[in-house]
C-alpha cells in the first residue's frame, strides 16, 4: 500500500507496526484484520515514497498502543455463532458481460493484469448465475460480535455494523468471500464510482444492510 510496482511481495507498514508491537510483549501473539475499507487507504499520509512506509508503521503502530491501553474487560459468559447468507447481482455494464469477458480473457494483445480481471470477472458472473450465496458469519461473545463481510466493503458498512448494534462493540471485518471486489453503498453509485474491481451492481446496499441486520440480531 505504500507503494506499488517494485514487483516484491511485502507485509508493507501495516506488518511492520504489527511486528513491532509483537516484540512490546512476546507472550501475545499478535493478529491484524483489515476492517471495511474498500475506500479508504493510507491516503493524505501516504506519498508513494519509501522513506513514508516506516512514518505509516509508527502511526499504525501507535494507534495499536492506545487501543490496547484502552481496553475494556468483561467476563466471557457465552461465546455463540451466527451465519446468513446473502446474494448480490452482477453489474450490468457492456464490458462485463460474458461475452466481453471472454475476449478480454482471449486476446493475449492484452497486459496480464487485464486478462486476469476478465478470468476474476468471469468466475464471478457464472458464480452468481450458478445461484451460490455468500456466507455473512459472526461470532458473539455477548459484549462483542466479530462480522465477516464480503469483498472490499466500502467502511460505511462497517459504521453500519455497528449502528445495527449500539449497545455492544462490533468488529466488523472486510475482505471474506472476495468475488464481488468493490461494494459501494447507494451514495457511492449514485456519484458515478466505477472501478476495474467493480462486480457488483447498484442495489446492493439493501442487501448488506438486511444482512448484517439478520446476522448480529440475536436469536431467542
Amino acid at each position: 500500500m505504500s507503494y506499488y510496482g517494485a514487483g516484491g511481495v511485502s507485509w508493507d507498514f501495516v506488518g511492520i507496526a504489527r511486528n513491532r508491537r509483537r516484540h512490546d510483549n512476546t507472550a501475545i501473539q499478535q493478529i491484524y484484520v483489515t476492517g471495511c475499507a474498500g475506500d479508504v487507504t493510507a491516503g493524505k499520509y501516504n506519498d508513494g515514497s519509501h522513506a513514508n512506509r516506516l512514518r505509516l508503521a509508527e502511526r499504525l503502530y501507535q494507534a495499536m498502543v492506545k487501543a490496547w491501553d484502552g481496553t475494556k474487560r468483561f467476563p466471557l459468559r457465552q461465546v455463540t455463532f451466527r451465519n446468513t447468507q446473502l446474494t448480490l447481482e452482477f453489474h450490468p455494464a457492456a464490458h462485463l458481460t460474458e461475452a466481453a469477458l471472454q475476449r478480454d480473457l482471449a486476446d493475449s494483445k492484452k497486459t496480464v493484469e487485464a486478462r486476469i480481471l476478465a478470468a476474476l470477472g468471469l468466475s464471478s458472473r457464472r458464480r452468481v448465475a450458478a445461484g451460490r450465496p455468500i456466507d455473512m458469519p459472526c461470532i458473539d461473545f455477548g459484549r462483542a460480535q466479530i462480522v465477516l463481510l464480503p469483498g472490499e466493503s466500502f467502511i460505511k458498512y462497517q459504521l453500519m455494523a455497528q449502528q445495527l448494534r449500539p449497545d455492544s462493540f462490533v468488529m466488523a471485518i472486510a475482505y471474506g468471500e472476495c468475488w464481488p471486489g468493490y461494494i459501494p453503498t447507494d451514495a457511492e453509485f449514485e456519484d458515478a464510482f466505477t472501478d476495474k474491481w467493480l462486480w457488483v451492481a447498484p442495489g446492493s446496499e439493501t442487501r448488506m444492510r438486511a444482512a448484517l441486520r439478520r446476522v448480529l440480531t440475536p436469536r431467542p
